[in-house]
């Protein structure tokens, strides 16, 4: 082992993420879409009126550690659940001491992580204590929230959209990180490209780039050659009597309405097929 301290080295037993989670909002990297000047939830922190919301986005967007500086911001007292553990007792529970905590007049931020994982029974139990403001209700989930959540209490909630972490939001993170681990001698072009390789949001090239000809030339050459549609061959029949046309039978059209044949006359068939055009 070298002397560099290990990741996973024992100090007071947190990880090193935990040790680099940012402890304000000034230190929060990303996200200047939703707190930026004048945004709703800029707004709120201001005049200091928090409300129920959902965050949605990508794992490792920092929807958790936004929602412990919020409530550090509301000075609200945090609880934080899980759906992957945590049930309707856990939520009576802590509905129970958010209810202790408001008769004091304190607020209580109630965070549930993985919401989406909650059944309909389940996430119909926050509807009446988020509607009399029994607590403030915090979701994180990854999923899109229109498909995983009851419209009654999706309704009930503001949802912002937390974007991926850009290259350079990335880059600004790793530095934190070496120099948390004193390792403040790597170079700057290794953790650019540490983190182009974990997947950072980054411009789409544009068509006259170098970038942009190379990723063209790319998709041409790994292109599915284009495959033309089998021609089909479908008879048509003809009804005798009517002389209208159909590209079923009778007895086969799925959309066609039942037809009242007419007793046998000794005649082959009434439809019978004609030549497709």
């Amino acid at each position: 082992m070298t002397g560099h301290p290990s990741l996973f080295s024992r100090s007071g037993d947190v990880p090193l993420a935990e040790r680099l989670r940012p402890k304000t909002l000034a230190d929060y990297i990303g996200q200047k879409h939703i707190l930026g000047p004048g945004m709703p939830l800029t707004v709120a922190i201001t005049q200091q009126k928090p409300f129920s919301m959902l965050l949605w986005g990508a794992p490792g967007c920092g929807k958790t550690t936004l929602a412990l500086l919020l409530a550090d911001r509301f000075a609200a007292r945090f609880i934080r659940l899980s759906a992957v553990f945590s049930g309707v007792k856990e939520v009576r529970e802590a509905v129970l001491e958010a209810q202790q905590e408001r008769s004091l007049g304190r607020k209580t931020i109630l965070f549930i992580d993985e919401i989406h994982r909650f059944n309909k029974a389940q996430q119909d139990a926050f509807l009446p204590y988020v509607e009399d403001g029994s607590l403030i209700l915090i979701g994180a989930t990854t999923e899109n929230p229109a498909f995983h959540l009851n419209n009654a209490l999706l309704s009930r909630l503001r949802v912002f959209h937390l974007q991926p972490l850009s290259e350079d939001e990335l880059i600004e993170k790793l530095r934190r990180g070496v120099a948390a681990l004193n390792l403040d001698d790597t170079a700057d072009s290794v953790l650019a490209t540490i983190a182009y390789q974990s997947g950072a949001t980054r411009a789409k090239p544009s068509a006259g780039s170098k970038n942009g000809r190379c990723c063209a030339a790319r998709a041409q050459a790994t292109k599915t050659p284009s495959r033309k549609p089998l021609p089909t061959s479908r008879k048509r029949w003809t009804n005798r009597a009517t002389g209208s046309t159909n590209s079923f039978p009778p007895s086969t059209n799925p959309c066609a309405a039942p037809i009242r044949t007419a007793p046998c006359t000794g005649s082959r068939a009434w439809w019978t097929a004609a030549p497709t055009r």
